[in-house]
């Protein structure tokens, strides 16, 4: 195991839980401003353009013909991130939900993919696995990724994948 600690490890010897509500999003139907944000309770949705922003409900992945998004943890204990790649048209913007904050991307249309880097409580990692083997632990189980596919709308996938491995360590099977 690696013994370097490094500046964005975080030490503490249990996985951090998610302590707020998952991000909310809304759009402007004027001029497609993106505004991101908590739920609040009796509060009126943000105002663009003269008009009320429409408030985003994302679609599960799963359930959306031709979306295919895909994630890879990297990294160990001291850096770790979150790589998505996509098949198809590029998403016009990517948010990543985390246990203690989110990131914002908009990604490039050659490169199909983009890297979420993670500091803090967001990094903490059981071992030193470079890529992540998807074990029981899911050191990464809490985040959710939000994509804007051009064609499809808003789409969430749930980092909480499993790999199911055999007594020799090859991966046979993925489990939501």
């Amino acid at each position: 195991m690696n013994t370097h600690v490094g500046p964005c490890r975080f030490l503490a010897t249990s996985k951090p839980r998610k302590t707020r509500p998952d991000a909310c999003f809304y759009r402007c139907s004027r001029c497609g401003r993106l505004l991101i944000g908590l739920p609040a309770e009796g509060i009126s949705p943000p105002v663009c353009c003269g008009v009320e922003m429409e408030q985003l409900r994302p679609l599960c992945l799963d359930g959306v013909e031709g979306a295919e998004l895909d994630y890879e943890i990297l990294g160990g204990p001291n850096e770790n991130a979150v790589r998505v790649s996509w098949q198809g048209a590029a998403p016009a913007w990517l948010w990543l939900d985390t246990f203690r904050g989110g990131q914002y991307v908009e990604p490039g249309q050659r490169d199909r993919r983009a890297v979420f880097a993670l500091a803090g409580e967001d990094a903490y990692a059981y071992c030193d696995k470079d890529p992540c083997e998807e074990c029981s632990f899911r050191c990464k189980n809490g985040f959710v990724l939000y994509a804007w596919l051009p064609e499809k709308g808003l789409v969430s996938l749930s980092l909480n994948r499993i790999a199911a491995t055999s007594a020799t360590g090859v991966n046979r099977t993925r489990m939501p």
